[in-house]
């Protein structure tokens, strides 16, 4: 199992430990399921794609970032989800924030760049300074999408199941 995938799964335990942890039935699922937990809440069933990133600098950037891909050009599958979750941990793999993402709106988001420009759908969010490179007008465009559809970043010590809403 690469570094990857183990980033992955944990953060999947992470998430569902934390639904579990407010209450809900979590359900874990495998790889060919086309999302990783689901769970009924309020006589709806929510199924959750589970993104994590750490905290990273593969831009060298004078600031760190979390990055996720949301979806890939070459992604043939159809979606199953119903929101996507993502985790942004710190280098050491404490959780540190997470943002719920309804599919619908993941269109919203910009295409990937340099060599990420595969991806179809990406975020990117820092908390560091704000320059004027092409990576920052990128953090830039994903800010606008947050905030134009009300997408909140929500420290990992607040309720989650509030967030994820039909």
């Amino acid at each position: 199992m690469n570094l990857s995938s183990v980033k992955g799964y944990l953060g999947e335990l992470l998430i569902k430990n934390k639904l579990e942890d407010e209450g809900l039935h979590v359900k874990h699922h495998g790889n060919q399921s086309g999302y990783d937990l689901s769970y009924k809440y309020s006589g709806n069933e929510f199924r959750i794609d589970v993104k994590t990133s750490l905290l990273k600098n593969e831009y060298n950037f004078d600031h760190d970032y979390w990055g996720w891909a949301l979806l890939h050009e070459n992604k043939k599958k159809e979606i199953k989800a119903t929101h996507i979750v993502c985790l942004g941990c710190d280098k050491d793999f404490s959780p540190h924030f997470f943002i719920v993402i309804p599919i619908s709106r993941m269109a919203k988001f910009p295409n990937g760049m340099k060599q990420f420009s595969k991806v179809k759908h990406g975020l990117m969010v820092s908390l560091g300074n704000k320059n004027k490179t092409q990576e920052d007008e990128f953090i830039k465009k994903c800010r606008t999408v947050l905030r134009t559809n009300k997408i909140e970043i929500v420290k990992f010590n607040k309720i989650l199941k509030n967030k994820i809403k039909t």
